[in-house]
């Protein structure tokens, strides 16, 4: 049954508000070094209101030696957000690594972009977790009211997005947050790129600049105002077409080539940014460079990751090796090339 007109309207409401960036937001206090509200930060009292959600809830960590740290806690409703923050970063620090119930660095695959209720995650064996006997107690909650979904990127785990209401749910609330499921993909895997690329707090010109892919800031017509090593190579080669390409970008509702975003920011103009989709490019530069500085299989898919713009977490969980293995190839990779950094080594591939 599809969503009802006034729930495909609040749908696309709450998807156009995470499809824009905004880089105004200050960091929050007791947060990570460089951590800032993310961009679910608008959307969670909009999410609350149209699932009737008691308390809604987005949540993510990253590993973090042999422990796992809390990177992104936003809540509307519910005890409040300090307290949601508090509890939360105190058990994921503290726990074993299932401290949910399920694999924070690569879910299982039934577990990934899909809506779930507490009865869903009883018939799969999963009653009883560190977050759900700690955590949700010491919030007033309860495991039995919660609705959430796993919000993934390929295998990797971007946010757990939901909420907690007493009232049983219903299909048309499982097909309301399955329709949030895309943006908020989008949303949440363009902050990993950017974060990786070390934005949140940094210039967006140094992130770009780490960025694999062409990547251009452009003005509402298309017309580039910035653009990173990779973008800059490719107007060089073919400056009408591109300029043309980029033009369709801004304009048309889907662009094959390039992931547009828009971008606001307090007393500048509207702007959008464009990253260019990996595909066949990458892997003729992964081939090239490989062979050049003779690096060993497992390396070449850690660089072709690299390439592609993924973080170490994604790189980790679609190779199904550790956050230090990864670290561990980089060094070599970085030693191979006699580079000194991630973006010295995107450049030095460009060019192999």
């Amino acid at each position: 049954m599809p969503l009802s007109t006034s729930d495909r309207a609040r749908v696309a409401e709450i998807g156009r508000s995470l499809a824009f960036y905004s880089d105004d937001c200050a960091p929050v206090e007791g947060m990570h070094e460089q951590r800032r509200p993310s961009g679910l930060a608008p959307i969670m009292e909009p999410l609350r209101e149209l699932l009737r959600f008691g308390m809604s809830y987005a949540y993510s960590v990253e590993e973090h030696g042999d422990a796992y740290r809390l990177t992104l806690s936003e809540t509307s409703g519910g005890c409040g957000p300090s307290l949601a923050r508090d509890v939360m970063s105190d058990v994921v620090s503290r726990q074993p690594a299932r401290f949910a119930g399920f694999d924070p660095r690569r879910p299982e695959p039934w577990n990934q972009n899909t809506v779930l209720v507490f009865d869903d995650l009883v018939r799969r064996g999963i009653q009883k977790a560190p977050v759900s006997e700690i955590a949700l107690p010491r919030l007033n909650l309860r495991a039995q009211d919660q609705m959430r979904v796993l919000v993934c990127e390929g295998p990797s785990l971007l946010a757990w997005v939901g909420g907690f209401r007493q009232q049983p749910y219903t299909q048309r609330d499982r097909r309301v947050l399955g329709a949030l499921v895309p943006a908020l993909r989008r949303r949440l895997g363009l902050e990993r790129t950017l974060a990786s690329a070390g934005l949140m707090r940094a210039a967006l010109e140094a992130a770009m600049e780490a960025l694999a892919a062409p990547a251009f800031l452009l003005s509402t017509t298309g017309t580039p105002v910035l653009a990173n090593t990779a973008g800059q190579t490719a107007l060089d080669g073919e400056p009408a077409a591109l300029r043309t390409r980029l033009s369709d970008a801004v304009r048309l509702p889907f662009c094959e080539e390039f992931n547009v975003t828009p971008v606001v920011s307090r007393g500048s103009p509207r702007r959008f940014l464009a990253i260019g989709r990996a595909g066949a490019r990458v892997q003729r530069q992964v081939l090239t460079a490989a062979s050049r500085w003779r690096l060993s299989r497992r390396q070449a898919e850690v660089l072709a990751w690299v390439l592609e713009g993924a973080s170490n977490a994604r790189i980790g969980a679609e190779l199904r090796i550790s956050d230090k293995t990864v670290e561990t190839h980089m060094t070599a990779i970085l030693e191979r090339a006699q580079v000194g950094s991630r973006s010295e080594l995107i450049v030095a591939a460009m060019r192999a």
